[in-house]
């Protein structure tokens, strides 16, 4: 008798609670409310997510580390470095340019354009990927490689030391040689030496090929 009343007590109970109605959401503004709209970040240990401190900056942690953004000033600052030490540059403007209008300019052969696509594919692709009109189809290394091809294609000479060292760091050491003489055939110094004693027969020979088909690219064969 005992356990079929507290059955019945608690089916009453349950339904008070039923016409009663959930309790509302929290209010716009309230300590629950500001603690469901913080961004997530991992808790201590464990790496679950949980609502970052107020005031935490948005972007997403995970346990090996904060993704960051390297400021744009800084990167600038180190591809203006970079560029000069490589021996060629681009008017300023070129250097804060969106990614959309290197795009539309590399497509009319603005050499500027390439060049500032080469090096923000080869060196900032984690910094660039977060831009519009970034290329998620290709490997950043192998865009950037292509974009600083184009533009000795076009006739800037002053790319091809760093061309040839690209291509000997990517381990084609054909494409490197190529390059190479290519440089001899168009007469531009490159400034420093380089060594091909390791060079395979089967490389040599690949490297002619590549060099002529560089040389037949320039616009005066076209």
């Amino acid at each position: 008798m005992k356990i079929q009343l507290s059955i019945a007590s608690i089916v009453v109970l349950g339904c008070v609670y039923l016409a009663l109605g959930l309790p509302d959401s929290p209010a716009p503004g309230s300590a629950a409310s500001a603690s469901a709209d913080r961004p997530l970040a991992p808790a201590a240990a464990g790496g679950a997510l949980v609502p970052a401190p107020t005031g935490q900056s948005n972007i997403m942690t995970s346990p090996f580390g904060q993704l960051r953004r390297e400021p744009a000033p800084e990167l600038v600052s180190k591809r203006k470095q970079r560029m000069l030490k490589a021996g060629y540059f681009t008017p300023e403007e070129y250097f804060d340019m969106p990614l959309t209008e290197l795009n539309r300019l590399a497509k009319k052969q603005d050499i500027f354009a390439l060049l500032q696509l080469a090096e923000r594919y080869y060196f900032e692709h984690q910094e660039l990927q977060y831009e519009d009109g970034y290329d998620f189809e290709h490997t950043p290394t192998a865009i950037g490689l292509a974009y600083f091809t184009k533009a000795a294609e076009l006739g800037h000479g002053g790319v091809l030391p760093s061309l040839i060292k690209l291509e000997q760091e990517s381990g084609d050491a054909a494409s490197a040689y190529a390059w190479y003489l290519f440089a001899g055939k168009v007469a531009q110094p490159l400034g420093e030496k380089f060594d091909w004693s390791t060079l395979t027969e089967q490389d040599r020979k690949r490297a002619l090929q590549l060099a002529d088909r560089h040389l037949l690219a320039l616009p005066m064969y076209r």
